[in-house]
Parts: structure tokens; sequence; C-alpha cells
């Protein structure tokens, strides 16, 4: 049977056999087949289009670091110190360098004064970082920690101009610092909306690591929603009570603290503040301050000097699937595990159990988010509230107290309770007569867990909701306030020893920073 000509079809293909004279004659008789000559043609377009599309993106990296990179500066700190080597205080080690901007200098041995006590000593460069100037009247936003230490901070411009900044403000509990320089018609950055940044999308890293000023790196947004929460290998122990980072690949190094974190329309979404590092150098993982989160500290730093947060008065927890469920719920939301008699969430109406789903439209998917959500508003503002109860959603309307009032009245989450937002990353609660009649132990005392950071020291040691913790370093917990003060001259570095009272025994457990 001759197949010349024919078509033959194998699994379900159509497959043309072509006599070879023919076939020599397409390839090699003096001229090129439509079909090749179309196949060519097809290739080089699309390598057309990919070059074309890499060199946009080339242009647009380029385009937002000449725009951006004059509104990045270097920032040092200065300072008086005292001799203090010992086992307690190394300035050259690791655990000091963790954050960006505390790069010590490198020390001899310190003269020690008269009958051996620490002498005083010129002032010293403390540390490095990057800041980002948002006003062309000298306004510049860097992290709490480049300049927490520092008496004297200066400021340097990619030009090398040199200014001494004054301190507007400082907020430990976000790490944001607002600077203050004079000088008009500064290039800056404009701050944009980082609510509105997807993971995936490109952008650029802007600072100053290692002292290698206007460095500019890219990379994407890797998550959004992070929290660190007392991870030893990402930042200092206690780190900041309020966390909701944009995580990013783009190389970030010591010295990027403070420094921007910028789209491709030269906005700064987010402000570079720490890394996951096991080397202490970039390993492909960074954080960013989100810059709507920032901007809320600014505004109340420049217009006040302090920020205010907003109190709602409620215990709140992630809600698991298996609560989710006995409560006729699908979905996302926050659990409310407890109200404050008399506190805004108590006279709003809101009830334990309650699935707290947004606010201000606003999502809480979260424990966290609502934390951050809640803080970021001022007091005295009525926020709405949509909650889930037995099994219809409603909408409730809460005015908010001030947070700070009311942890000097007694605790962050109530009377009697203190939030995560510790050493520990632990929220407790005053062990209560009624604890002690539904546990069966009368013994019962101090206070008791009722929430636990993910990751944190507490988690670490294998803790549980429930729990109680009656000492810390040999001080009896009576209550929520004694537990805050207890926690006051804590420190990881040095140990936090715990005594534990579960199931009606007790035991000691010790907490110690990692090194």
């Amino acid at each position: 049977m001759s197949l010349r000509g024919e078509s033959v079809r194998r699994s379900g293909a159509s497959l043309k056999f072509i006599p070879m004279g023919a076939l020599s004659l397409a390839l090699f008789g003096g001229g090129v087949s439509a079909t090749a000559l179309a196949a060519e043609n097809a290739i080089a377009a699309d390598g057309d289009r990919a070059m074309a599309l890499a060199n946009d993106l080339s242009a647009a990296f380029a385009r937002v670091a000449r725009d951006v990179t004059p509104a990045i500066v270097n920032i040092t700190t200065f300072g008086e110190q005292q001799v203090a080597r010992g086992p307690m205080f190394d300035p050259n080690d690791e655990f000091f360098r963790r954050f960006f901007g505390d790069a010590f200098p490198q020390q001899p041995e310190q003269p020690r004064g008269r009958r051996g006590q620490p002498q005083q000593l010129p002032e010293a460069q403390l540390g490095t970082g990057s800041g980002i100037v948002v006003s062309a009247d000298g306004y510049i936003l860097t992290n709490n920690h480049v300049i927490e230490r520092g008496t004297r901070v200066q400021v340097a411009f990619a030009d090398n101009r040199q200014y001494t900044a004054t301190v507007v403000g400082r907020d430990p509990a976000t790490d944001v610092a607002v600077l203050k320089i004079e000088a008009d018609e500064l290039p800056y950055a404009k701050l944009g909306n980082s609510d509105a940044v997807e993971v995936g999308q490109w952008v650029l890293a802007i600072g100053n690591p290692f002292g290698l000023n206007q460095t500019v790196t890219a990379g994407i947004i890797s998550a959004k929603g992070r929290t660190l929460n007392g991870n030893g290998a990402t930042r200092r122990p206690g780190g900041t009570m309020f966390e909701d980072f944009l995580q990013t690949d783009a190389a970030i190094n010591p010295g990027n603290s403070g420094g921007a974190l910028v789209n491709l329309k030269g906005e700064v979404i987010g402000m570079n503040t720490a890394i996951f590092t096991r080397s202490g150098g970039y390993m492909g993982i960074g954080f960013a301050i989100p810059s709507n989160m920032a901007s809320g500290v600014l505004e109340q730093l420049k217009a006040t000097g302090t920020v205010q947060r907003g109190f709602l008065g409620v215990g709140i927890q992630d809600l698991d699937p298996d609560t989710a469920k006995s409560l006729g719920f699908e979905g996302r939301g926050v659990l409310i595990n407890e109200i404050t008699p008399g506190g805004p969430a108590d006279k709003a109406g809101l009830k334990t159990e309650d699935i707290v789903l947004t606010i201000d439209g606003r999502a809480t998917d979260s424990a966290n988010a609502l934390r951050n959500i809640i803080a970021s508003i001022t007091p005295g503002r009525s926020v709405k509230m949509e909650v889930f109860r037995e099994g219809r959603k409603q909408t409730l309307e809460a005015t908010l107290g001030n947070r700070d009032a009311q942890i000097a009245a007694g605790g962050a989450a109530g009377g009697n309770g203190v939030g995560t937002d510790n050493v520990l990353g632990v929220a407790v609660a005053t062990v209560t007569a009624a604890d002690r009649e539904r546990l069966g132990d009368e013994r019962a005392r101090g206070v008791m867990i009722t929430e636990i950071a993910p990751e944190s020291p507490v988690a670490m040691l294998g803790l549980r909701p429930g729990d109680m913790i009656v000492a810390i370093n040999r001080a009896e917990i009576t209550d929520a306030a004694a537990f805050t003060a207890a926690l006051k001259n804590a420190n990881l570095a040095q140990g936090i020893r715990l005594r534990i009272r579960s199931n009606g025994a007790e035991r000691v457990a010790t907490i110690m920073m990692n090194r």
C-alpha cells in the first residue's frame, strides 16, 4: 500500500507523509517554505516582545531609583558612652546587631577611672541606618531602633549635605521615629497606600546597607500581614507591640533599617525594618512596616510628639475551625473571649463568643489584625463593627477609649488583664474566685494565660491558655498589675524564670535568649 501523499491518523492527530523529493525541494531547493518562514517570524516576534517587556521593566526600575534615591538619607547616631564591658553587655555580641542600624564599632578594651569606676568617654558613633524624607521642609521617617540610643542624630544626603536632626517623637510600639531638619525645598518621597499592595508585585528596597549609600535592590512582595512575635532571629526581646509587616525578597542588610520599600509608581509602600537571618546577613526574607501604619504614627508625632491608641476592652483570639463550626460560622473572623465590664465593648453591647468580621469596613481575619486596627484609631472615635452572633450578622457601634489611660488604670485588655504586647508575648488575666471554683483548685492564684502569640517565648516553652503564672524571678504575682510590674525589670538576655501552676501542680521554667 502506497503512503505517498496520504494522511495517517495516530492518537487523534493527523500526520502528513510528504514525498522525499518534495521535502528536499522545500528545504534545499532554493527557497523556504511558508510554514517555516512563519514559524521563524513568530519566534522573532516573541523575542522582540520579551525584550521590549524587559526593557520596559528595566526602565521602570531606573526611573524609580532616579526619582526616589535623593530622598533616602544616611542616619548616624552619636552619644557619650560609659565603659560597660562585661558579660551583660558586649557591643560586639551578635544579639546587639540583629536589628538594622545597631552597627556597633569594634572597640578595644576600655580604660577605667579611679577605683575601677567606668570612665566617661568622648562622644562616639553608636550606629547607622537609613531614613526617608517625606516632606520638602525636612520631616524624616526612620526606625526607632536606629536612633533610640543616641543623644545626637546626624542626617547625610547623597550630595554630601549634612544636618543635625531633632527627634520629633518616637513610638517603640511600632518601631517608628520622626526626625526634623531645618531645610527647605528638599527632595522627598511620596507615601503610597500599603493596603493596595498585592503579593507578587515588584518592589525596590533603597537604603544604606553597610554604609553603602543609596543602594537599590529589587524583589517582590512575598507576603502581607506578617508578625514576628519575639522570633530571636529577627528582633530584640520585647520587639514591637503592633506588627503588620510586608515581607519581601528584595535584598536588605544591616544599615537598610529606616529605608524605603517602593512600588513601580515611585511610592513608598513600606519602611524596611528587620530581616530573618541565621547568618547576620541577607537570606531572602525581609520585613517592612506598611506605609499606612507609619504615616498614621507620623501624623500623630508631628502633631503632639506622642501616639494615642484606641481601646475596645475585649479579650480576643484567632478563630479555630472547630470553634467556628460549633458556632455555626463559616469564614474568617476574630472570637471575643472576654469583655471588660464597663468598657467600650461592653457599652456597645458586644458579648463573649461574638465573632468580629469587620471594623469600619476593614476585615478582621486575625486577632493581630483586629488589635492593629483598634490601635490605629484615635481614642474617642466611634467605629462600626460587623459581628456574627447566633447565626446572623449584625452591626454595633462602639466609642473607643484610650489605651494608655487603660493601661495606667490596670491593664491593656481590661481592668484585670494584660494583652500580648509584652516581652513574653502572652495575654493574662487575674485569677479570680470564680476561676478557683471552676478549676476545683483552691490554691490557684496569680494570673491565668488567656492568649499566647504564635512563636513567642511562652509558645516555644510549651505553655498553654489556662496555665497560671504565679511568680516571675522570685517576685510573687498576685494580679495583672503585679505581672506588668515584674516584667519591667525582666530581661531575656539574663533569663526570665517563671513559676507555673497547671493541673494543681507547680513547676519552674526559664526563658532565655538564644545565642
